[in-house]
């Protein structure tokens, strides 16, 4: 028969399936979170170096623009150049002629070229008045009747005179006749004893700001760049539109930052980073495509996949190996535990293995059940040894409580008869005759709360008898725990306790006992108080000790010394339910406010225990 490479039941075999889907499991949380992790990286280092470049160009921008007015600075406040100026009324406007006093004036003209001399490199200068008239830096193209249209057009002189820079995005310089230049333009007004009479315009062509801008972004970047009154000053994409400016406005509420939004006419996600000037109030917009982004995430993915697989198919060969290696000392050690199990061990361990079954760990498990087996009859020996051990210390406890109660209740009846015979001594030693049947040993020493409330009240008729109106009680019991099961005697000695020992020192006239029951998360409480005189500390303390000393030997199997019912009625009850309930209990002695208070609390079990 040919030897099979795969058997299921082989423990190799199980071993080797169990560690390919661990391993799985793991390649695939681990290569998630390497994933969530590297991709966390990326996206962070993209939004770093997204922000650099908003911020780096709107630094850059800020220093050109800081040139530019710095130009228009030095012309608007040239003293030679001021005081050369032709004056302009508020009826220029209509007295308009086609002369160009500016140039007419060789004195203001070369003042103006001279100072070219000295400030920077800058496309062109001009001075503009309401007149028409203009000295620039360059040739002027066009007659006086265009460039009044461009002041108009340009609203040069509607913009408010006095009101500081002025910035005006990308356009085609007014001044030539061929309008082919693209030009961006800052401005201010030059003024005269306190009057506005012309504008100082410098310019800078469309290729510095390509030059601010484009150098600084990917392919699939765009940079926008957007004034205080959401006019567009640049912009590299040519879709911009007025729903997109709204859009990306709305996210540039904060200084600085980077987010990721849908774009609203595209739906495709979209990384924008933003930085406003504080100079001059622009705001630099630098717009990515996160579909370029999700490429290189799904890249990675592919790549953390294949090296993972890679590694855990290196690992599974390897432990392939070694879980040959492993199994082969298992099954001798399953051989060697089953020639314990007999008494024995074989003359050769390689004959034990020469009738090798499918799974040497169901060897091993077969020779474990056999010990156990055989330690399971031990120590159910010793179980019920223990159990009639302890069954015979309860039955003496149960048995030396019975008569406890005929020596107090023949001494009612005692004097009852010197004082004065009549009828009511019938029904008294008819309840007599009931307490005697419930305390005559049976075989089932066990009873429900309901007989030993019912037993209680019994003896509380006859104590009535005796004390008539000083004796009163009350007993609120919930009708769910009436049937549960407790041993004989355990709350009429208690109510004893407290009519024979709860008032020689009490000055109150009513003897009054409280017998409650409570069913509370999973168990049952049982109370008796009274308004006695309740425990003196040391008296309280002793039984304290008492009890958890007795508890202590009694559950750890030590011998102990019989109870007696002189002074060790509380013990004897706390004894016996607490072999009942396997320790399971609460017993709790306490003074109240105004007399004592004995509480026992244990589980539910069920309904009944019999």
């Amino acid at each position: 028969m040919k030897k099979r490479w795969f058997v299921w039941h082989d423990l190799k075999s199980r071993m080797m399936m169990t560690y390919v889907v661990i391993t799985l499991l793991v390649f695939l949380l681990l290569s998630e979170l390497t994933y969530n992790l590297s991709a966390s990286i990326i996206q962070d280092n993209a939004s770093k170096a997204l922000m650099q470049i908003a911020v780096s160009t709107r630094k850059q921008l800020d220093v050109t623009l800081r040139e530019m007015e710095s130009v228009a600075n030095v012309i608007a406040e040239d003293d030679a150049i001021v005081s050369r100026m032709p004056a302009v009324s508020s009826e220029t406007w209509s007295k308009i002629t086609q002369d160009n006093l500016m140039l007419e004036d060789s004195g203001l003209r070369t003042r103006f070229l001279n100072s070219m001399l000295y400030i920077g490199d800058v496309y062109r200068v001009s001075i503009i008045n309401a007149n028409g008239d203009i000295v620039s830096s360059r040739p002027v193209e066009v007659g006086k009747p265009v460039v009044l249209n461009a002041l108009r057009e340009r609203k040069y002189f509607e913009e408010g005179h006095g009101a500081g820079l002025k910035l005006s995005g990308i356009h085609y310089d007014p001044w030539i006749a061929d309008k082919h230049i693209q030009v961006f333009s800052v401005k201010r007004s030059m003024r005269k004893q306190g009057q506005d009479i012309a504008w100082v315009e410098v310019q800078q062509q469309l290729s510095t700001l390509d030059q601010i801008c484009s150098t600084r972004i990917g392919a699939s970047m765009n940079i926008t760049i957007i004034d205080s009154k959401n006019n567009v000053v640049y912009s590299t994409w040519k879709l911009l539109n007025k729903m997109l400016i709204h859009h990306y406005m709305q996210i540039a509420q904060t200084g600085e930052g980077v987010v990721t939004e849908a774009n609203p006419i595209s739906k495709i996600s979209e990384m924008v980073a933003f930085s406003n000037s504080k100079y001059n109030g622009l705001k630099v917009f630098v717009i990515e495509n996160d579909h370029n982004f999700e490429k290189n995430l799904n890249s990675l993915r592919i790549t953390i996949m294949l090296i993972g697989i890679s590694m855990a198919a290196a690992s599974m060969a390897v432990f392939y190996y070694f879980a040959g290696r492993l199994t082969t000392p298992l099954a001798k050690l399953a051989k060697d535990m089953e020639q314990i199990g007999v008494g024995r061990f074989r003359e050769s361990a390689d004959n034990s293995m020469d009738k090798r079954h499918d799974s040497e760990i169901e060897m091993l498990n077969h020779s474990f059940r056999n010990m156990v087996r055989r330690l399971d009859h031990s120590i159910e020996a010793e179980v019920k040894s223990r159990a009639l051990h302890l069954n015979a210390r309860f039955e003496a406890l149960q048995a030396c409580i019975n008569p406890h109660f005929l020596f107090n209740t023949l001494s009612v009846i005692v004097g009852m008869a010197d004082e004065a015979g009549n009828d009511e001594i019938a029904e008294v030693c008819h309840r007599l005759s009931k307490l005697l049947r419930y305390s005559i040993p049976k075989e089932n020493t066990i009873v429900t709360i309901r007989q030993e409330i019912q037993y209680t009240c019994d003896y509380l008729f006859l104590m009535k008898k005796r004390y008539e109106d000083r004796l009163v009680w009350e007993i609120d019991m919930d009708e769910q725990m009436l049937d549960f099961s407790i041993p004989r005697f355990v709350v009429q000695p208690i109510v004893e306790n407290s009519i024979m020992h709860g008032y020689e020192n009490s000055m109150e006239h009513v003897m009054r006992i409280r017998i409650w029951g409570r069913i509370q998360e999973g168990s049952w409480e049982l109370t008796v108080e009274d308004n006695g005189d309740g425990f003196t500390p040391e008296k309280l303390a002793s039984l304290r000790a008492s009890i958890s000393n007795y508890a202590n030997r009694l559950l750890s199997d030590e011998d102990v010394q019989q109870l007696t019912i002189g002074g060790m009625g509380l013990t004897n009850t706390f004894a016996r339910l607490t072999l009942f309930f396997s320790g399971q209990l609460r017993f709790e002695i306490k003074n109240r406010e105004k007399g004592a208070c004995i509480a026992i609390s244990g589980p539910i079990m069920g309904g009944e225990r019999k």
